[in-house]
């Protein structure tokens, strides 16, 4: 996914993008003779990306709702195999 569709995606998103882009403009390093004070402005923009992107990720909640469901799921499917198996059902 790209940096556009990244962001426009939600800010997290966007944020690990211009994370990874960041990181590669600083690898490759920009040409020129202001190269140094290229690289410091990135290398500040990725401190505070990286910082954002800590915060908004200590603020999401842990799991998704998709998280949730299948943790149901699979709690319900060991019951009906626990039960299966109680009842001289199981295969085994």
């Amino acid at each position: 996914m790209g940096l556009v569709d990244s962001v426009a995606k939600n800010r997290l998103e966007g944020l690990r993008a211009l994370r990874d882009v960041l990181a590669e403009e600083i690898m490759a390093g920009p040409p020129g003779d202001k190269s140094v004070s290229q690289t410091a402005a990135l290398a500040r923009q990725l401190r505070d990306t990286l910082r954002d992107i800590e915060e908004l990720e200590k603020a999401v909640p842990k799991g998704s709702v998709v998280d949730d469901l299948s943790r149901r799921r699979k709690s319900r499917q060991s019951r009906s195999a626990r039960a299966a198996k109680a009842a001289g059902g199981g295969s085994k």
